[in-house]
């Protein structure tokens, strides 16, 4: 039942960071890389959810906040340079093969997986879907909602991170100005999903086929030549379309 506007700068921001290590070290501070990527994106989701919980911010503001001012963190550390002449080594992570399977649909396949036993399958799942229901009910059920919100902000944050750490190292460089509008496509993709913007309603692995329809929309306008200004109308529409549709859902579930 909340949003996090976030995730692109804090994707960024790991992958910027990762880079940034790499660039110092060389591939041999690889794992290093990686951790101190994503242990900034969940700080961040930490933070988002501690003024979200704690202060009582609403979800939008908070968020929208943390992506102005980790976008500027991005700009600051790297004065809106990209970071280039990185190891060989780095490009592993988004274009690499392990047995003919390029290295990023393993680590989604995987992340889906825990993804699906998580929501559905353990307690910290339910505690999810129940304060996403209802809060009030959630908390009378003896529910920690403030550590269950945190909690799903910094899930949130840390699934930013390794996209953003993939983006980075697919694109060969750490680039500042990566992963710039990915929150409208994520929101698109989890809405299509099922996934309720009022909260409580959703599978993860309907949230693939959302997925999957945004990365065809995307790419396919991308190998269709059309215009880069026309792609952000066609996102645009899209996302109230998608917006809508699950107005129209929450209508007829009443």
């Amino acid at each position: 039942g909340m949003i996090d506007l976030s995730i692109s700068s804090t994707a960024a921001l790991a992958g910027i960071l990762f880079a940034m290590i790499i660039k110092a070290g060389g591939v041999a501070l690889m794992p290093v890389a990686i951790l101190a990527g994503l242990l900034a994106a969940i700080i961040v989701g930490v933070i988002n959810g501690f003024l979200v919980s704690k202060l009582g911010i609403p979800p939008f503001i908070a968020t929208l906040g943390s992506y102005l001012y980790v976008r500027g963190i991005v700009y600051m550390s790297t004065n809106a340079y990209p970071i280039v002449s990185l190891d060989k080594g780095y490009n592993f992570i988004g274009r690499g093969f392990i047995f003919g399977i390029p290295f990023p649909v393993l680590i989604m396949v995987i992340i889906y997986i825990i993804s699906i036993v998580l929501s559905e399958k353990k307690k910290l799942g339910r505690f999810f879907y129940a304060v996403g229901g209802n809060e009030e009910a959630a908390y009378l059920s003896g529910i920690n909602t403030a550590k269950t919100k945190i909690l799903a902000f910094s899930v949130g944050g840390l699934m930013a991170g390794i996209a953003g750490i993939i983006l980075m190292s697919r694109l060969g460089s750490g680039q500042p100005n990566a992963a710039i509008g990915y929150e409208f496509e994520a929101i698109i993709a989890v809405v299509l999903g099922g996934v309720s913007f009022s909260g409580g309603k959703g599978k993860a692995i309907n949230v693939f086929f959302g997925t999957l329809f945004i990365a065809m929309l995307v790419n396919g306008m991308t190998i269709m030549n059309i215009n880069p200004f026309a792609q952000q109308i066609i996102k645009g529409v899209v996302f109230i379309a998608a917006i809508w549709n699950d107005v129209l859902r929450n209508k007829n579930s009443r």
